[in-house]
């Protein structure tokens, strides 16, 4: 099976140095060791890192079965939401359709949402030569858009955006199948197609990897300023507008006013309020605040961790992040603020506990009440979830096996 992967955000594991290797990464790896032709198709520009990889088109050989092939579409741009971002990803569009002219062309596309514009151009191409699409949403574009306008002015956002919601509609009804990262996800994407579920659409979350104790896992979270014998609660993540930042810095402050300094809570990322949060924890030795950590250090702290923090803002449009699924990988409890599927996951499985978004008062309690708890069964529920549902090697293999069922059923 000759498959292409299109999406343009991801990093890119074999290619950026020091990341892990994400949702279509998997994909991809998975697909490869199955036996089938692979080519992964994303950009030169580097989304994470605000950075060209490369100066012209390049393809990249990761081994036998699969490549990557990186379109060079210009400008870069600074800011997630840009006129730069549209116009690249519009040149992006263009790049890919007369790429994919020049290639043999693929049993099956898996086309990835974002990026519209070039999910708009794989319909197109698909469509013209009789090839399957698979779109595959992560997030909920447009919509992600509507974040940048005050409430009031959403409905003309909406207006301003309607080429985009052509294109998501474009995309969503041509496509054989929708895969999406949750059931929220799916649904979305079922109203936009305008179309009822079919059976082949499906629902893959994003899961990760599992944690594997070993010599790459330092036996304490190296070169982190952490006060030793404390119960760790641990976040990571980015401090900007779709995470509760603010509320673990004045939960630090209710943890120190309390004396329960038995307590420690971890928040690594970097973001545009990580300035705020250090100048509101300063002075409070309940908190530690370290920026970016890798992920060797990641996933050392999270095996001395207590519970992971699964801290959004009730402006997050996330639904299953990675997050929560690396917090169950290291077999510890959630203390969530996401409604909707997290919060059932967790609720149903008794995995954690869950906290109102920007109230740090509730926040404290969940944070007291795992403290002060016996949570071996609680951990040992969440590592046996993680295991049997979000593991990547199980998850992307599922998803593999699906993408086979669809080339079998439609051949």
């Amino acid at each position: 099976m000759n498959t292409w992967i299109v999406q343009l955000g991801e990093q890119l594991q074999g290619i950026d140095s020091n990341t892990k290797a994400y949702r279509y990464t998997k994909l991809a790896q998975t697909l490869a060791n199955r036996g089938h032709s692979v080519t992964r198709i994303s950009n030169t520009f580097d989304h994470a890192n605000k950075k060209f990889r490369f100066e012209s088109f390049r393809s990249v050989n990761i081994n036998t079965n699969l490549k990557v092939d990186l379109l060079h579409a210009t400008p870069g741009y600074k800011r997630n939401i840009s006129i730069e971002r549209i116009i690249q990803q519009r040149r992006a569009a263009k790049l890919f359709y007369n790429y994919a002219e020049q290639q043999p062309k693929p049993d099956i596309i898996v086309a990835g949402i974002p990026v519209l514009e070039v999910a708009e151009s794989c319909a197109n191409f698909a469509k013209q030569n009789n090839i399957p699409l698979i779109i595959d949403v992560q997030d909920i574009w447009p919509d992600v858009y509507l974040e940048a306008f005050p409430q009031i002015a959403r409905p003309l956002a909406k207006k301003l955006l309607k080429r985009e919601y052509s294109r998501l509609r474009k995309s969503l009804s041509e496509a054989e199948a929708i895969t999406a990262t949750s059931g929220t996800y799916l649904n979305w994407s079922l109203k936009h197609a305008n179309r009822s579920p079919r059976p082949l659409d499906r629902i893959f979350p994003l899961g990760t990897d599992a944690i594997l104790k070993g010599p790459q896992i330092a036996s304490n979270p190296d070169g982190l300023p952490i006060p030793p014998n404390k119960k760790l609660f641990t976040f990571c993540g980015t401090f900007g507008k779709t995470y509760d930042t603010d509320a673990l810095t004045e939960t630090a402050k209710l943890l120190s006013n309390n004396r329960r300094n038995d307590i420690h809570i971890l928040a690594a990322g970097n973001g545009d309020k990580l300035n705020k949060a250090r100048a509101g924890a300063q002075g409070l030795d309940t908190i530690t605040l370290p920026g970016y950590i890798d992920q060797p250090t990641l996933q050392s702290t999270l095996l001395h961790s207590t519970a992971g923090l699964c801290a959004y803002s009730s402006a997050a449009t996330q639904v299953l992040p990675y997050k929560p699924f690396e917090y169950m990988a290291a077999g510890l409890p959630l203390i969530s603020s996401l409604p909707g599927e997290l919060e059932q996951i967790i609720k149903t499985n008794q995995i954690g506990l869950q906290y109102e978004a920007g109230n740090h008062i509730s926040l404290y309690e969940a944070i007291v009440r795992v403290a002060d708890s016996n949570t071996i069964e609680m951990r040992s529920r969440s590592k046996t979830l993680f295991e049997a549902e979000y593991d990547s090697t199980v998850l992307y293999s599922k998803f593999s096996r699906h993408l086979e069922s669809i080339i079998q059923e439609l051949s």
